[in-house]
């Protein structure tokens, strides 16, 4: 069905061959697989036999979702395009796509257009088995002066805005070196500030540094690996951005090289494992960690003291016809609950208001005491306090931003 923004959405009932049904083991592990690459023309309009190879090697790769930029899908090949992958769902314009491969996935597109280089949609699962989330595919212009007004543009959408940012991935062929640019700026950061503003391409790449992880690319140790080649020339132009709240669920990542006949770009891969929402009607699983807060002990001791005191056991327990073992067991599971959800409330807000303090006490010492001794001796042991607090800080989300490009 063709959308506001002039992209084109389509949904079928075709089914990959890789996929299972929602009662097979492979749905229960909740896995989401998604891949990103420059197609380089992936209609092949010229050469449709090319397309038809092309897109049968990518569907080996079983991925859940695939992010295409430069794909000439205009919408006349819209309806082979989606035959060939079989897809579930599909959004295209003349330079991107997203298409679902799993009948599990349904792509929902937010009608978000800039150009026809940018498909912005929610993914949202038919069991639930990870919340909403919001992806961007972003393919920006080669030469420089359209890719800074690009990128002017969608620094504007209310999506990408720091208040308001609300985005899971980012799958994109940037056109650029994101990492060696961000470097680059931050090699200037004790140079007298500039008069003039940070062009936009500089504020594109600090939002994405300071708001999202890099899933491929930051995972390897090393040098940077190529996404894009020609002849001799490689960079890396290609980058799938996750939010902190979807790295954590990152599984594993790759980068593997295509077939130059077909693309001149890698194929990027990300996998995210997520713990499925639902585990049964009513049931309730207390923090391990508890059992070693000497707080909730105490509390549980008292509060168990005080139950047995109102409900004294008959004995011996046969003694009393009233006595039921399995009521008085039920009664007991609920006292626990209900001292543990207590005492990890506020085990939680402890957690809070130390990680605001310690966070706080970095920065002072950051800008009191700059490259000097004092700094280099006790940052290290404040910035492991954060790192273990944060491991165990509760995520409260219901909304998981994707951003690809």
């Amino acid at each position: 069905m063709s959308t506001t923004d002039g992209t084109t959405q389509y949904e079928n009932n075709f089914m990959p061959q890789h996929t299972s049904t929602p009662n097979t083991p492979s749905n229960i592990k909740s896995i989401l697989k998604i891949g990103s690459l420059n197609g380089r023309g992936l209609s092949k309009l010229s050469d449709p036999s090319q397309s038809t190879l092309f897109i049968k090697f990518l569907r080996s790769f079983q991925h859940d979702i695939l992010c295409f930029q430069e794909t000439h899908a205009v919408p006349s090949v819209h309806y082979r395009l989606n035959m060939q992958f079989q897809t579930n769902s599909s959004i295209w314009t003349p330079h991107c796509g997203i298409v679902s491969l799993d009948p599990l996935l349904t792509l929902h597109s937010l009608d978000i257009n800039i150009d026809d280089r940018t498909i912005i949609c929610k993914v949202t699962h038919t069991n639930a088995h990870f919340p909403p989330i919001i992806i961007a595919n972003i393919y920006a212009p080669a030469s420089r002066a359209q890719r800074l007004a690009f990128f002017a543009k969608l620094l504007d959408l209310p999506i990408f805005q720091h208040d308001t940012l609300n985005l899971d991935f980012e799958y994109s062929d940037f056109n650029y070196h994101a990492v060696a640019s961000s470097n680059a700026h931050n090699d200037n950061t004790d140079r007298p500030p500039m008069h003039t503003p940070r062009n936009p391409q500089q504020k594109w790449n600090s939002l994405l540094t300071n708001s999202f992880f890099e899933c491929t690319h930051s995972r390897e140790e090393g040098p940077l690996l190529p996404t894009y080649r020609q002849g001799t020339y490689q960079s890396t132009i290609d980058y799938i951005f996750a939010s902190p709240f979807l790295f954590q669920y990152l599984q594993n990542s790759s980068i593997e090289f295509i077939n130059s006949d077909w693309t001149d770009h890698a194929i990027l891969t990300t996998q995210f494992a997520f713990s499925p929402p639902h585990q049964g009607p009513g049931l309730w699983r207390g923090n391990p960690q508890l059992a070693s807060n000497e707080h909730f002990t105490n509390e549980l001791q008292k509060a168990l003291d005080q139950y047995f005191v109102e409900h004294p056991l008959p004995f011996p327990l046969h003694s009393s016809p009233s006595f039921c073992p399995r009521k008085t067991w039920d009664t007991l599971k609920s006292l626990v609950k209900s001292v543990a959800l207590r005492i990890g409330r506020r085990r939680s807000d402890w957690r809070h208001r130390q990680h605001l303090r310690l966070q706080r006490k970095r920065n002072k010492l950051l800008r009191e005491y700059k490259s000097t001794q004092i700094l280099h001796q006790r940052l290290p042991f404040i910035e492991n306090m954060i790192s273990v607090i944060q491991q165990t800080l509760p995520v409260h989300k219901s909304y998981v931003p994707v951003v690809i490009g």
